[in-house]
């Protein structure tokens, strides 16, 4: 077999392997103490006209949080209805 062909196949192999091992230490990863099902922390926020919304009073209804900043292309572009 070429010498070219074998030199290229374990480049391959090597960096085949490296990506297997880089994935697998870095695959759900959460932080410690915090798992799926938990309840959620209890979040209050001050919004625009003084209003504010506290996550513990909307126990029992879907909740999506979004968080935007301005400095963000994207989330700019996606503020602009």
């Amino acid at each position: 077999m070429d010498r070219r062909v074998i030199i290229a196949a374990m480049v391959l192999a090597a960096a085949a392997a490296a990506a297997y091992y880089w994935w697998g230490l870095n695959a759900q990863k959460s932080e410690p103490g915090i798992t799926a099902g938990d309840q959620a922390l209890d979040i209050e926020v001050e919004g625009v006209q003084e209003t504010r919304f506290v996550l513990s009073d909307q126990r029992g209804e879907v909740i999506v949080l979004e968080f935007m900043t301005m400095w963000c292309r994207f989330c700019g572009i996606s503020m602009r209805f």
